[in-house]
Parts: structure tokens; C-alpha cells; sequence
């Protein structure tokens, strides 16, 4: 068949195939149409008989929808044939003369067999006649175009139906389609019907959070979804004649009842009937009734429901119309009156609540934990959404470790649905500090008013705050691992040589030789890695690591000249004795460098180890003499910032104490045993341990909880001389003590300062006793003025302090703020402790208390009236305001009446020069001169110990503490004497009297090796600064009867990494 030929067909089979295309285009748009219908119908069932149309409605459907799939299948199964359509194009093209359909049943019935000059002439006619073919009108290519125009405005047509009415729609299939909404959920019984009312209309006013707006639904179909708080209003008309009453009921909160489980199995009839017959003897009627517990014969044997009471409507004109706040959910129905009959509807209404969803909150930026510096401006960006509307966010940030958490408002979300911002952290204000982990979260909260706001917290951040402490250690555990893998090497070396002189084959030495070379390189990588981060490091010292850069420098100059020799052997040289010597000439100098080295490695490790130690103790003596201090200071004023940074300081001595229990474990398990003297960290007679300064920091924090600041002060002081002992008790039992031949004269000189200390504390307590003498004469003065008169004077401050009291009883403490209720409480006991006082007649100590509690009356009048300013600019609290204003006079009075009293109480006790007498006051005067002459002579003892120091850089920090408390303590001993106050010097006396002999005694076990032994040839002291003495190798070589033992040893078994063989090693070579 010609082409021409072939073109005819194609134009055939196009047009069966528009045809079928157009017959399922109008059958798709009769079933929209369709579809249409049935929506309207659904949504105004309620308005007509329900039942009817829906099964009118119903039934027309099957019957529309099995005719267009009968003929969609007829369309395509059983369509005209292609000769059919050919004979349609020759009717609109006459040119082709049957030439079309005649070559079309050539072409498909194969038996027709004709002449080639037939079939030439039927190609040639069809040639002729096909560019005359009506290609648009045959294959209706327009009447298509308009079809699917159709199709696609009728589909839009029900978009925007369902779109803007997706309620009526919804509620309209259900109630054509699922006519009961329920299916366990029965309806009352009584006499039942289909309506009880009809033309049922509903106005929905969402709750003012959501920013919906109000919508109406003209035809009510059964089921309606809404949000909890949601006012709906209800009209419609009652469908039954001569209603008298009509009520509805209406799903409630009220708890579920159940009655007891029947016997046998009842039907739902039965149940639902017992159910009602419970609520009815109670005027109620029974909702939402619920089966459960089904039987295997069919039937139940338990019932839920719940009791309501109905809501009667009234009725104008057989019109009813009602409100009705939706807060629960489930089936409600209309009941009416009629004909002394009571008619109930047979098939419930459905409420369903829909669910406010809860906020979602994340941080975008930084998207994983991070590491910052304490200085840095670190930026968290977060994101909030809700349904609608971000009422607030809040910034929840903590320490890892800590209890106290902080909170804080984020920006303003205004009420939006996406609310999405950037937040500044300042790490100081947060309380944290290099080394601790800042956790951050947000927490948002919606505006949702009807059940309240809903929160969502976003997963935790972590900002690990960079510490130099930290990576100092690190690098020491880089350190310390390089030191034992130096071992390692060392050994291998050792095991290696007398392999090869011993007939081993040269390519198996070689062959090993190269290996221990390659494991040195890697080694040696690792040793430059060291040394190259030591560069960030703070706490290193150029000492450190110049001392470390000549170790790693000059053993990569002989790794370099190793390899280069064992490079140059090629081939045949394996088999030359001379060569293969040549490898390994200096594998004897490697191994007493290493041997050098290891010494060397070890007393840096050692000396960074006490260093850290010594840094820690400091930091915390540093520590407890901050607490003191603001424990001091919320004596005078306490609040609530000073109670979190007292807590604060407390945590992180804790973690100062963990700390170091840490660091000497670790010094404990790397240093020798000769070097290390744990007796002195243990519990004895005097000493102090980590368990016991752990033990009075948990006494402190009880203490500030509970509020007893005196006494958390006198725990603190003793806390800060437990620390001092401490860390003197540290230096003793753990630095390690170094040989030296040129520290003779040194321990001559340290010995002088011993001396010169031992005097100094033989006259200090000389001074002790005769300050004791001076404060008995005193006591015996005052005691004798006391017991001989003063009745009436007490009598009269008795009176004052009972009028305090009762002022302070009369003020009303209803509209006071909560803590300056507590702090009322808290003075009216002081003032009972006041009047003991003053019933004990101790009228020097009554007078201190009268003056601290005026200064605190005052401080919480002030606290009273700025409260009473800020409740004034509220109206409805201006009368609270007056309150408060009066009782922070009545404050302010009782303040100047104790003022007055501690006047009263001072003029009582008499002036120094009346209880001592000019005798005792001269006294005094010498005694306090003496102690100043001693304090200077201490002074001078410090600076040649000072000076000591210079050449043994570590004496310093044990001169530093012993001058900042001994000569601390003098001075205000001194000042005392000087007020003629000796019963207040001799504490400041004896305490520095134990400061020097604690000095005295730390020099004197400085001078003996290992802080145990006898000898003067070294001098025990915190770590040094100095340059490290590396020995020489012909005063530490190992003994060669020890290498033949170690290497005989490991020939016959060879431990895993050498560990036995290397510990006893170790030993003798620290020795």
C-alpha cells in the first residue's frame, strides 16, 4: 500500500478515536453534574422527608452510573469498525469515489487477492483525493475543543463549591450517605420520629483567638465541626403540630456513668432503655449512650452514658432560636411536647471538637552544638508556628550542672502564625564560665484563651564555652601518651639488637629495622602534632615547650640520618656483612637518646601535672575567700542576686574539688611510687581532706538556704583556713622533691627562716597570754558594773523593745508582698531575741543586735513604700497602696526606736579607760605596739623567704599564703588592741600564731626527701618554673646486667605491649 494509502487510514483511526474521547468527555461531565445534584440534595435533606430523598437521590445515582460505564465499555470495546469511519470520510469528501474503503477492506482482508493495475489505480485515486479530506470537520476537532472547555468550567464550578461551602458540602454527604452519625451511639427512646424540627440554620462564632471569621450554614445537615469555645446560634422551626414544648440536649462535660454489667446480653434497645430510665429518675436525660462488652450470641452487657439536663427553647410562632457555648463534644437532639406526647428525634445531631494544634518551635541557626569562647556574641536563630497565632516566646537557658535555671522573654510575636527572629546569648550574664556546657531551648506559647495557652519547647542547643584548662589537659594526656609510646620504641630497640648479631637472616632484620623506622615516623608526627598545638596553649610555658622542641628536633636529626642509612642498602648489600652494619651504626645512639629522653619526658610531664595541681589549689583558695566574702556581704544586704552568686561560687568549688580528687587519682596512677605520698591527702589527727572541705561546702549551701547567715559566715572563715592547710598538706604529699648538689646553702638559708619563724611564734604567744590577762580584768570590770545597777536602764529598753514589738504586731500583713511578710516575721524574732538578751543582761551584745535590726527596719520600710509607689498606678490597688505606705511608717518608727535603744545600750557600757583603768589602757597601748613590732618583723622573715624563692621559683606560693595570713591576722589584732577591745584580738592572735607555726612546720618537712625522710639534700616545694636539668646519659645509663635480663626476658615471651617487661624498666631507670 502506497503512503498516500497509508495517510487514509491514519485519518480513520484519528476520527475513532476523537469519537471515543468525546463519548467520555460528556459521560465525565453528566457525572459531575451529577455530583452536583447530589450535593444539593444532601444539603437540603433536612429542609424535606429526609429518607425519601436520599433514597430517590440514591437509587437515580446507581442506575445514572451503571448506564455511563455501559457505555464508556461500549465505546471503547465494541465501536464502529475502521471500514465504518472510512466509508463517514468518503461521505464529506466525494473525490475519493469508494477508492478509500475499498483499499481499507484490502488492506484488512488478506484472502482478497487482486491485479497490481487495480490496486495502482485505487492508490493513485487515493493519492489524488486526500489533500481534499476535511481534516477538522471529520475528525471534530471543534466539537472537542468545546467539550473539554465544558469539562473544565464544570470542574471548576464544583471547586469552588466545595472550596467556599466545605461544611454545607461535608455535612450534606454524611447525612446523605452515613445517615447515622453514630453508629455505637444510641438516641432516647420514648416515642421517636424521623424530625422534630427542620429548616435548621446555625451561625458558628469561633473563639476571638483563632481570627476566624463567624460563617452561617442556611441548611444544617447533622454534623458539625468546631473549635472548643466556639458560640454557635441555632434557629429553625418545629416540624411537629401543636408543639407545646420543645427542648434540645446537648452534649456535657459531665463524667461518664455506667451501669452495673448484665447477666445476660441484652440488645441495644434494651440497654439504651435502662440507661434512660437511670437519667430519667434524676429529671435528666441520657446522652451520648455508648455499648460495649459485645456477646458471641450478639447483644451487650455494658452501657455508658451520660446524664443531661435538657435546655427548653421557646417557641414564637412554632420558631425557636438559642445559643450554646461549645466546650465538649458528641451527639445532642431535639425533644418536643405534643399532644400530652413527648416525641424524640430517632436519628442524633453529631459536635464534634477539632483540635487546636500546639506550637512548634525550633532553632534554625547554629543547626548542630558548637563551641564557643566566653567572650563571644553568640547568635541563636529560632522559629515558631501555630495555627493562630504565637502569643509569646520564652529563652530557657542553664548550666550542665547546675539547678538554677533562666528564663526569658524573646521578642514580640504579636500574635502572628509565623513568628521567626534572632537572639543575642551573653554567656557572662548567663553565670557561665570557660569549660561549662550552656544548654538553650525556646518555649512557645499560642493564644489560645478557652482552654489556655498550649506550650512547645524546641529541642536543646549546647555551647560548649572553650577552656584553656581543658585543653591543657588534653595536652597533657598527649604528653603522657607520647611518653609511654617512647617506651614502647625504647624496647623494641632493645629486643631488636641482639636479634640480628645472633644469625638472624640479614632480610629479616632488615626488613624489621625498616618497620620500627616507619613506626617511629608515625611517632614522630604525632610528637610535632604536640608540639605545634602546645603554640595555642596558654598555660604552657616557653620552658615547657622549648624543652619539648629540642626533645622532638633532635630526635627527628637522628630518625633522618637512621633512614637515610637504611635507604642506601639495595639488593646484594643484604648479603654483606660490612653494609648491612652500616644500616644499623646508630641504632646504639638512638637507644640512649631514647633512654635520655624518656627521663626527660617524664619530668616535664611530672613537673605540668604538680603545676595544674598547684593552679587548682590556688583557684581555690581563691574561691572560698570570694564566698566569704559575699556571705559577709548579705549580712549587711542580703537579696536574691548575692543568694545565686553564693550558690554559684558553692557549685564551683565543688567542681574545683572534683576536679583535683581527679587529677591527683591521675598523678597517683602515672608517677612512680617513690615519687608520690598519698598519707598526707588521707583523713589524720590534723589534717584536712577533699571529703571534708566537700562536707562544710554542703554545710554552707544548707545554711544559706535556711537563711542563717551568721553562722554560714563563721563556716565560710573556717573553710577559707581548711583550704589554706589543704593545699599546704598538697605540697607535702605530692610534689615531687629534686635532687640538686648546689642547694646547700639553700637549705642553710631555709633553715635560718625556720629559726627566725620559731621565734616569731614563741612571742606571739607570748603577746596571747598577756592579752588574756588584760580581757579577765576587763570581764571582771563589766561583770561587777553590770551586777550592781543598771535595773532601771534595762527595765526601760525592755519597755522600748516590747513597744517595737507590739508596733510591728499591729501591722496588717495581708496586702504586704510575700517577702517582706517573711522579713516581718524575721524581725519580730530577732526582737524576741533581743529581750533575752537583755534578760542575760549581755548589753554589748543586745547593742550590736539593736543597731543591725534598726538598719534592717529601715531597709524594709524603704522595700514597703517603693512597693506601695509601684501598686499607687494601678486604680484598683490604690487602696492596698495606702496600706502599705502606712506599714512602711509604722517600719520606719520602730527602726528609729531601735536606734535610739542601741544609743541607750552604748552609753551603758563604759569607755575602755573605765572597765580597764588607765593601767589597763596603757596596757593595751604596749600590747598592741608589741604586735605591730611583730608584724614587721614577720615582714622581714617573708621577704628573705621571698627572696629564697627567686631561686627556687615554687617557695613563692608558700611565702605568698603564709604572708596574706599570718600578717593579715596581726594587723587586726593590732587594730583591736588599739580600741582597747581585747576580748576581740585574741581570736585574730592565736589564729596567727597557727598560721606560723603551720608555716614552720611546712619548711620543715620541705626538708626532707619524699616529705618523709631525713636529709638536707633536697627541698620539697611546689612545682617550679625553672629551666629542667636534663640529666646526662652517663649519670642515668642503665645497668647492662638489667638490658641483658629485659632482653632475654622478652625473647622467651614477649607480653602484650611489653607491659611487665616495661613497668620494671621504668622503675630502674627513674631510680
Amino acid at each position: 500500500m502506497s503512503s498516500n494509502s497509508q495517510i487514509a487510514v491514519h485519518v480513520c483511526e484519528r476520527l475513532r478515536r476523537s469519537t471515543r474521547i468525546n463519548r467520555a468527555i460528556v459521560a465525565s461531565i453528566i457525572l459531575l453534574h451529577v455530583a452536583i445534584v447530589t450535593i444539593v440534595a444532601g444539603v437540603f435533606a433536612s429542609h424535606l422527608a429526609p429518607i425519601l430523598v436520599r433514597d430517590t437521590v440514591l437509587v437515580s445515582l446507581g442506575v445514572l452510573s451503571l448506564l455511563l460505564i455501559f457505555q464508556t465499555v461500549r465505546a471503547f470495546r465494541y465501536g464502529k469498525s475502521l471500514t465504518w469511519y472510512a466509508a463517514y470520510v468518503e461521505r464529506n469528501t466525494p473525490e475519493f469515489r469508494s477508492s478509500l474503503v475499498t483499499s481499507i477492506q484490502l488492506q484488512e482482508d488478506e484472502r482478497l487477492v487482486v491485479p497490481d493495475w487495480v490496486e495502482n489505480g485505487l492508490a493513485t485515486q487515493v493519492e489524488k483525493s486526500v489533500p481534499q479530506i476535511p481534516v477538522d470537520t471529520v475528525t471534530g476537532r471543534s466539537a472537542q475543543h468545546k467539550a473539554f472547555v465544558a469539562l473544565a468550567c464544570t470542574v471548576a464550578v464544583l471547586a469552588a463549591i466545595t472550596l467556599n461551602y466545605r461544611a454545607e458540602v461535608q455535612n450534606g454527604l454524611l447525612d446523605l450517605f452515613a445517615p447515622i452519625i453514630a453508629s455505637d451511639t444510641d438516641g432516647p427512646s420514648d416515642t421517636q420520629t424521623d424530625t422534630v424540627v427542620h429548616s435548621i440554620a446555625i451561625d458558628v462564632i469561633p473563639p476571638a483567638y483563632t481570627n476566624l471569621q463567624s460563617r452561617a450554614l442556611p441548611g444544617f445537615s447533622g454534623h458539625l465541626s468546631v473549635y472548643p469555645g466556639t458560640e454557635i446560634a441555632v434557629r429553625g422551626l418545629a416540624a411537629l403540630e401543636n408543639t407545646s414544648d420543645l427542648f434540645v440536649v446537648l452534649p456535657s462535660d459531665q463524667d461518664e456513668r455506667r451501669l452495673q454489667e448484665q447477666q445476660s446480653c441484652l440488645s441495644r434497645e434494651e440497654l439504651s432503655e435502662k440507661a434512660h430510665q437511670a437519667c430519667r429518675s434524676e429529671d435528666l436525660w441520657a446522652n451520648d449512650v455508648r455499648f460495649s462488652f459485645e456477646c458471641s450470641q450478639g447483644g451487650y452487657k455494658k452501657v455508658g452514658f451520660s446524664c443531661v439536663e435538657p435546655k427548653t427553647l421557646r417557641l414564637n410562632e412554632s420558631r425557636f432560636e438559642f445559643r450554646h457555648l461549645v466546650t465538649s463534644g458528641g451527639p445532642f437532639w431535639f425533644g418536643a411536647i405534643a399532644d400530652d406526647w413527648t416525641y424524640t428525634q430517632s436519628r442524633p445531631y453529631r459536635l464534634d471538637l477539632q483540635v487546636d494544634e500546639t506550637p512548634r518551635v525550633r532553632i534554625l541557626f547554629p543547626p548542630q552544638d558548637s563551641e564557643v569562647r566566653i567572650d563571644d556574641e553568640v547568635r541563636v536563630m529560632f522559629e515558631a508556628r501555630d495555627d493562630f497565632g504565637i502569643a509569646a516566646v520564652r529563652r530557657k537557658t542553664h548550666v550542665e550542672g547546675r539547678k538554677n535555671e533562666q528564663t526569658r522573654n524573646v521578642g514580640s510575636p504579636d500574635a502572628t502564625r509565623l513568628y521567626s527572629t534572632s537572639d543575642t546569648l551573653d554567656l557572662r550574664d548567663i553565670g557561665a564560665s570557660p569549660g561549662d556546657v550552656v544548654v538553650v531551648s525556646y518555649e512557645a506559647k499560642d493564644t489560645n484563651t478557652v482552654n489556655g495557652p498550649q506550650t512547645a519547647q524546641s529541642a536543646p542547643r549546647r555551647f560548649k564555652i572553650f577552656s584553656p584548662d581543658e585543653q591543657h589537659q588534653k595536652n597533657l594526656e598527649k604528653e603522657q601518651a607520647l611518653f609511654e609510646e617512647l617506651i614502647i620504641r625504647l624496647a623494641e630497640r632493645l629486643v631488636f639488637e641482639p636479634n640480628w648479631k645472633a644469625g638472624q637472616a640479614p632480610e629479616e632484620a632488615y626488613a624489621e629495622y625498616r618497620r620500627m623506622l616507619r613506626e617511629e615516623a608515625v611517632y614522630l608526627r604525632s610528637f610535632d602534632e604536640l608540639v605545634r598545638g602546645l603554640i595555642e596553649d596558654p598555660q604552657t610555658t616557653d620552658l615547657i615547650r622549648s624543652s619539648l622542641e629540642t626533645i622532638l628536633k633532635q630526635q627527628r636529626e637522628l630518625h633522618q640520618q637512621d633512614t637515610t642509612n637504611a635507604n642506601n642498602i639495595y639488593g646484594r648489600d643484604l648479603e654483606n656483612p660490612v653494609r648491612i652494619r652500616r644500616a644499623f651504626r646508630l641504632h646504639s645512639k638512638i637507644i640512649d637518646r631514647f633512654e635520655y629522653d624518656v627521663l626527660a619526658l617524664d619530668d616535664l610531664v611530672v613537673q605540668q601535672r604538680q603545676d595544674r595541681l598547684a593552679s587548682d589549689s590556688e583557684r581555690l583558695k581563691d574561691r572560698s575567700e570570694e564566698l566569704r566574702s559575699l556571705i559577709a556581704a548579705m549580712k549587711d544586704k542580703a537579696s536574691d542576686s548575692k543568694m545565686r552568686q553564693a550558690l554559684d561560687v558553692l557549685d564551683r568549688l565543688s567542681q574545683r574539688v572534683n576536679d583535683m580528687r581527679q587529677e591527683m587519682g591521675k598523678m597517683a596512677q602515672k608517677m612512680p611510687d617513690e615519687n608520690f605520698n598519698p598519707d598526707a591527702l588521707l583523713r589524720q589527727k590534723n589534717n584536712v581532706g577533699l571529703s571534708d572541705v566537700d562536707k562544710r561546702l554542703e554545710q554552707i549551701r544548707q545554711l544559706l538556704k535556711d537563711g542563717r547567715l551568721e553562722e554560714a559566715l563563721k563556716l565560710a572563715e573556717s573553710l577559707e583556713r581548711d583550704v589554706q592547710q589543704l593545699s599546704e598538706q598538697m605540697q607535702e604529699g605530692v610534689m615531687r622533691p629534686r635532687k640538686s648538689g648546689g642547694n646547700s646553702q639553700m637549705s642553710k638559708d631555709v633553715q635560718r627562716s625556720m629559726r627566725d619563724l620559731d621565734n616569731l611564734a614563741r612571742k606571739q604567744e607570748k603577746l596571747i597570754k598577756q592579752t588574756e590577762r588584760l580581757e579577765a580584768k576587763e570581764r571582771a570590770a563589766l561583770k561587777k558594773r553590770f551586777d550592781e545597777g543598771l535595773d532601771k536602764e534595762l527595765e526601760e529598753a525592755k519597755k522600748k523593745v516590747s513597744d517595737v514589738s507590739d508596733r510591728l504586731q499591729q501591722i496588717p500583713k495581708k496586702p504586704l508582698h510575700p517577702y517582706d511578710k517573711k522579713a516581718l516575721n524575721e524581725a519580730e524574732k530577732e526582737l524576741d531575741r533581743l529581750g533575752k538578751r537583755l534578760e542575760s543582761r549581755d548589753i554589748q551584745k543586745a547593742s550590736e543586735q539593736a543597731k543591725k535590726l534598726s538598719k534592717k527596719m529601715e531597709q524594709l520600710a524603704m522595700e514597703m513604700k517603693l512597693s506601695a509607689r509601684r501598686n499607687q498606678k494601678a486604680r484598683k490597688k490604690m487602696q492596698k497602696a495606702r496600706k502599705m505606705r502606712k506599714a512602711s511608717g509604722q517600719c520606719k518608727k520602730a527602726g528609729d526606736q531601735l536606734s535610739e535603744l542601741a544609743d541607750d545600750l552604748d552609753s551603758l557600757v563604759p569607755e575602755p579607760q573605765e572597765s580597764l583603768g588607765k593601767k589597763g589602757v596603757k596596757k593595751a597601748k604596749d600590747l598592741q605596739k608589741k604586735q605591730s613590732a611583730l608584724r614587721k618583723e614577720l615582714g622581714k622573715a617573708t621577704k628573705k623567704l621571698d627572696k629564697l624563692g627567686e631561686n627556687a621559683p615554687s617557695l613563692k606560693r608558700l611565702v605568698k599564703g603564709m604572708s596574706q595570713g599570718a600578717e593579715r591576722m596581726m594587723e587586726r589584732a593590732s587594730k583591736r588592741l588599739g580600741d582597747g577591745n581585747p576580748k576581740h584580738a585574741r581570736p585574730h592572735q592565736e589564729d596567727a600564731l597557727e598560721r606560723l607555726k603551720s608555716a614552720r612546720d611546712q619548711l620543715k618537712n620541705a626538708m626532707k626527701p619524699n616529705g618523709s625522710h631525713g636529709g638536707a639534700e633536697s627541698v620539697g616545694v611546689r612545682p617550679s618554673t625553672e629551666p629542667v636539668e636534663i640529666p646526662g646519659k652517663e649519670a642515668h645509663k642503665v645497668p647492662r646486667n638489667f638490658r641483658n635480663l629485659l632482653m632475654r626476658t622478652m625473647k622467651e615471651k614477649i607480653p602484650d605491649r611489653y607491659d611487665g617487661a616495661l613497668e620494671q624498666y621504668f622503675r630502674e631507670l627513674a631510680q
